[in-house]
């Protein structure tokens, strides 16, 4: 289930899919209208041969710099929402500047007819792109063009040194791990086998001493241990045999 739902079996799947699909509807579409222009109809089904693009992001297998890549954006997800966050909030706030800026005085030639058309410029101004393709005529527009840009270096350049960290603290860290000794398996010795049910070897149980063994009687019974002359098991002193 792990290979099924990881995001590469699944561009795969898609890229697959949407090919036999392309590929059955061009040919169903051919065979009914034989007689008429399907060249339109085939037009219309064109994007699903897009999917497979996405069969590019196979090369991160390969890749380790693409590996370290989509992991930086993956640790600097709250810094780019961020930063789209901002970016976002300043496009709106020029696209408005602009639009009255420019009908405030007389402007024959303007451009920004509606705040959503002052939208496309902003984004331009503000990633510092500039296609020229609409601009500000009058005084105060161009004022407001050069906050814009002033102000989108600055919101783009805020949070690039955390994504910089993250990217060289990963990349240092794969490097690293590339340059640890590979582990060699090797083969077990028998005395390194253990058994199946996991025990050792089994101990002798220690040996049983009788509770009355060193109590011989008192002095006698100390007086045998010393010499030796101790009874088997029992602590009295011994008899002589000549006796």
């Amino acid at each position: 289930m792990n290979f099924i739902k990881s995001p590469l079996t699944i561009i795969d799947i898609i890229a697959t899919v949407s090919f036999y699909v392309d590929f059955g509807i061009q040919k169903l579409i051919t065979y009914l209208y034989i007689n008429d222009n399907y060249e339109e109809y085939l037009s219309r089904i064109e994007p699903l041969s897009i999917l497979r693009i996405l069969r590019v992001f196979k090369l991160t297998q390969h890749f380790s710099g693409l590996k370290i890549l989509i992991q930086t954006f993956k640790a600097s997800a709250q810094e780019l929402l961020l930063l789209v966050f901002f970016v976002a909030l300043g496009i709106v706030i020029f696209a408005a500047l602009v639009y009255y800026a420019e009908r405030i005085e007389n402007n024959p030639g303007n451009q920004f007819e509606s705040i959503p058309a002052g939208l496309w410029w902003a984004i331009v101004t503000m990633c510092t792109i500039g296609f020229g393709d609409m601009v500000p005529k009058t005084n105060l527009g161009m004022i407001v063009g050069s906050v814009c840009a002033l102000m989108g270096v600055l919101t783009i350049a805020l949070p690039v040194p955390v994504i910089v960290a993250n990217f060289s603290n990963l990349y240092s860290h794969t490097q690293a791990r590339a340059k640890l000794p590979k582990k060699r398996r090797r083969v077990l010795q028998p005395h390194e086998i253990k058994p199946v049910g996991g025990g050792g070897p089994q101990q002798a149980p220690p040996p049983k001493i009788s509770p009355t063994a060193g109590m011989g009687g008192g002095a006698m019974g100390g007086i045998g241990k010393i010499n030796g002359l101790t009874d088997g098991g029992t602590g009295l002193p011994r008899m002589p045999k000549n006796l």
